[in-house]
């Protein structure tokens, strides 16, 4: 499944130097898995037991943005463990003249909400992650219990 996910540079997104702050990128990131984990049936409730969680970022600039950038985040799978309680994701950043401003990857698995640590997702979301389209460069990772 392609998903991408429409942005625009607000003022909020700027720094001091009017410059687009670096920690706007990441929040350009989780806006479109959020939006992808709702298109897929995730709901963000209070009867919610586990969640996604990022364990690492990192970002490659390409191209600065700029106020009032209109642009997409395309999704990409990077890596899934057999279990699906890791995974990696690739974040395309491309502004509407089609140069990719951005690259982050991002790692991170399924935390149980109560006991505060990494789970093997229920069954019937297993699926639905799995959709995401997959990059060329596409790894297995290491189960949650090897």
């Amino acid at each position: 499944m392609k998903f991408s996910h429409p942005f625009l540079i607000q003022w909020n997104d700027l720094d001091a130097n009017l410059h687009v702050a670096n920690t706007a990128y990441n929040v350009l990131a989780t806006n479109a898995r959020v939006a992808f984990l709702f298109s897929v049936g995730f709901k963000f409730d209070p009867s919610l037991t586990f969640g996604p969680v990022v364990l690492s970022d990192t970002i490659a600039y390409k191209r600065e943005l700029h106020f009032e950038d209109k642009g997409t985040v395309e999704l990409q799978l990077l890596g899934l463990s057999v279990d699906q309680a890791r995974w990696k994701v690739r974040h395309i950043i491309t502004k509407e003249s089609g140069e990719i401003a951005a690259l982050i990857e991002s790692f991170g698995g399924w935390m149980d909400l109560t006991a505060r640590k990494l789970i093997v997702p229920q069954a019937d979301f297993i699926s639905k992650f799995a959709l995401l389209d997959r990059s060329e460069d596409f790894e297995t990772l290491r189960p949650l219990r090897v």
